[in-house]
């Protein structure tokens, strides 16, 4: 029903908050890549119970988009972690959150799809309310944290588009497990 996926969808806000709230709050007693492991190792032993028959599955040949869709998602949260630990959380949110354009132009790019004037128009208001976050923001972003925020967005945006093609193979739980 609509009412649980809506609240499913605050619970994951709310937690991917809490998570960022959590790294930005430890940079200075853990570094980011051993939270990254100790987020993925909870979120494997987590999930496991949902998807232990189905992991065999993920050693034939026909889950190679699975595989590019775990990678390009390690990425993206390494680059979230890494922004997040060097700037402010809503900061480094608002710079991931710049992937839904980079899945336009994808699907525009590799899929033909159509891009209308009102989409353009959002990709320029989301962009230079990206950009504008250097100049107008509480704090500095210096351009590399920006680049590495935005490489993130990138990757994010690939294991995105890689949902289309993955979802036609596996279940939606090994695609969370992922």
């Amino acid at each position: 029903s609509n009412t649980k996926g809506l609240a499913y969808g605050m619970i994951s806000a709310l937690a991917f908050s809490m998570m960022g709230f959590i790294v930005h709050s430890s940079a200075n007693i853990y570094s980011g890549a051993l939270l990254l492991y100790y987020r993925s190792l909870l979120g494997i032993i987590v999930l496991f119970p949902f998807v232990y028959r189905e992991i065999p599955s993920l050693l034939k040949a026909s889950s190679k988009m699975i595989w590019f869709r775990s990678i390009a998602g390690a990425l993206s949260m390494s680059c979230f972690f890494w922004t997040v630990q060097r700037t402010s959380v809503g900061n480094a949110r608002v710079l991931t959150n710049v992937s839904p354009v980079f899945v336009l132009l994808l699907s525009w790019y590799f899929l033909s799809e159509r891009v209308t004037k009102r989409e353009i128009l959002g990709i320029i208001i989301v962009i230079c309310g990206a950009l504008n976050l250097r100049r107008f923001g509480t704090e500095t972003i210096s351009p590399e944290v920006f680049s590495i925020g935005i490489l993130g967005s990138l990757f994010m945006s690939l294991a995105f588009f890689s949902l289309r093609k993955t979802s036609q193979k596996n279940t939606h739980n090994l695609i969370i497990w992922c």
